[in-house]
């Protein structure tokens, strides 16, 4: 829903918007397969948190690299 109401304005990178959207329906079902006491384990939630920072500051690099003026 937030999806329709906010990644679809027409000022709004909508590509950007749908692939976030896919990629996000994606990562959850692949994590829905994983069973549940696998995910208790601190190796799992050290290398989950790590792609989660890798992911930020990856994407607002990407993001601010055009408002920085050109040489």
């Amino acid at each position: 829903m937030l999806f329709v109401l906010v990644g679809l304005n027409p000022h709004s990178d909508v590509i950007a918007h749908l692939g976030g959207f896919v990629g996000g329906l994606i990562l959850g079902g692949g994590l829905s397969l994983v069973p549940q006491n696998a995910l208790l384990r601190p190796a799992v939630n050290v290398l989950a948190g790590t792609a989660l920072a890798a992911l930020i500051i990856v994407t607002w690099t990407l993001a601010c690299r055009d408002l920085l003026p050109s040489r």
